[in-house]
């Protein structure tokens, strides 16, 4: 595990409680709109649902799914120095076939997300702060990793 990522859930499980409560669920779905983390695991719908709630919020298309950033990160790291071959090792998948369906850097798709143009004018942590609920704080900030460290890593 990449060491950035080890501090990011350390801080996440300190600041959530979970690290105390071994057999709850890493990510666990809120509570209705009370703020609060209830033991139920977040599920793929509710991911879904929250994203388009921040969507909205954001001002941003609707269209967009959870999908749309494997998609976009397939696309992306190739476009950072990392090679197909190490995308596909991230992304989990048994050939380059599949990650290649993922990259978008020769297709237009409607649900991968804006490409290095956007990325440009926008940081991760902006980017962050638009999806993130207006009432909440960022759970840890961390400086931006160079992909290529996370395909070794």
């Amino acid at each position: 595990m990449h060491h950035k990522l080890e501090e990011l859930l350390d801080q996440y499980l300190k600041t959530t409680g979970l690290g105390a409560e071994p057999g709850a669920p890493l990510f666990p779905a809120a509570l209705g709109k009370t703020g609060k983390l209830s033991r139920r695991p977040l599920v793929r719908t509710d991911a879904a649902d929250m994203l388009k709630r921040r969507l909205k919020q954001a001002g941003l298309p609707a269209h967009y799914s959870p999908h749309s950033f494997r998609a976009t990160d397939i696309t992306n790291f190739p476009e950072n120095d990392g090679t197909l071959e190490a995308a596909q090792r991230i992304a989990g998948h048994a050939g380059s076939r599949t990650t290649k369906l993922y990259d978008r850097r020769t297709v237009t798709s409607r649900n991968s997300l804006p490409s290095a143009d956007f990325r440009s004018t926008t940081s991760p942590s902006e980017m962050g702060a638009a999806l993130r609920p207006r009432n909440s704080a960022p759970i840890a900030t961390a400086a931006p990793t160079d992909q290529r460290q996370l395909a070794s890593g």
